[in-house]
């Protein structure tokens, strides 16, 4: 399934290798992330940084950031 903050995010980059570059990880990390694959806290710290605030780091993982 995939994981709606996480296009929304790649949206807002401009894509996933662009994303990927913002926050200093793989391309095939991000596409593992839109499928499906947990992200960890501190990735979801840097997306909501890469994304000003759009998607934020309780909408990726709400079970850590409550």
């Amino acid at each position: 399934m995939e994981n709606k903050h996480i296009n929304r995010a790649i949206k807002e980059a401009g894509g996933q290798k662009s994303l990927a570059e913002l926050i200093g990880v793989s391309q095939a990390a991000v596409s593992k992330w839109r499928l499906g694959k947990k992200i960890t806290a501190e990735n979801a710290v840097s997306v909501e940084k890469a994304t000003n605030g759009k998607v934020t780091r309780k909408d990726l993982r709400p079970d850590v950031f409550a």
